[in-house]
């Protein structure tokens, strides 16, 4: 057999999920949180990501700078060998500064990558939080009801109780 719902068990319930709704509110304001914080990042990689191309560009310049240094040198024969050990030297600084930026660049293409997954994730949780909090609010709603109608049901047991032991009363009392 069942067990009766009584008005104290519907109210606690209802303050469960009245706890329920408070956790999954923090949990939006969390959720918040980290979407701003996941667009910042991806407001810095694209920043970074400019930069990259800035010192790209650079060591694109410094490399025909270099060259067209070292043609100058080979021109002017032995006067320019200082100036052929500089344009070398200068060659091979454009060469690493263009592979550091090189490796930079993938590893931002990674990070931008991992930022729009995590874009897409918190996309999907915002979208899921907004489903279960009005899941939450129409159970809260329909509990409140539920909650009414036991409080209503334990108010008309207690007048038929009454009733009876009133009528159980004048029954003595007419015999």
């Amino acid at each position: 057999m069942r067990k009766p719902v009584r008005r104290e068990d519907a109210c606690a319930s209802r303050a469960s999920l009245d706890e329920s709704a408070r956790q999954l509110a923090r949990f939006a304001t969390d959720l918040r949180e980290s979407v701003a914080a996941t667009e910042a990042l991806a407001r810095t990689t694209e920043q970074v990501r400019e930069f990259v191309q800035h010192v790209q560009q650079i060591a694109r310049q410094s490399k025909l700078l270099s060259l067209n240094a070292a043609m100058e040198a080979a021109r002017a024969g032995e006067h320019g060998e200082g100036f052929a050990v500089v344009a070398s030297e200068v060659g091979r600084l454009a060469a690493s500064a263009g592979d550091a930026a090189e490796r930079t660049a993938v590893l931002m293409a990674g990070v931008q990558d991992k930022i729009g997954a995590a874009r897409t994730a918190a996309a999907r949780s915002v979208e899921a939080l907004g489903t279960v909090h009005h899941a939450a609010a129409e159970g809260r709603d329909a509990l409140g009801e539920v909650t009414a109608a036991v409080g209503e049901a334990e108010r008309i047991a207690e007048e038929i109780e009454t009733a009876e032991h009133l009528k159980k009363l004048r029954a003595q009392r007419a015999a």
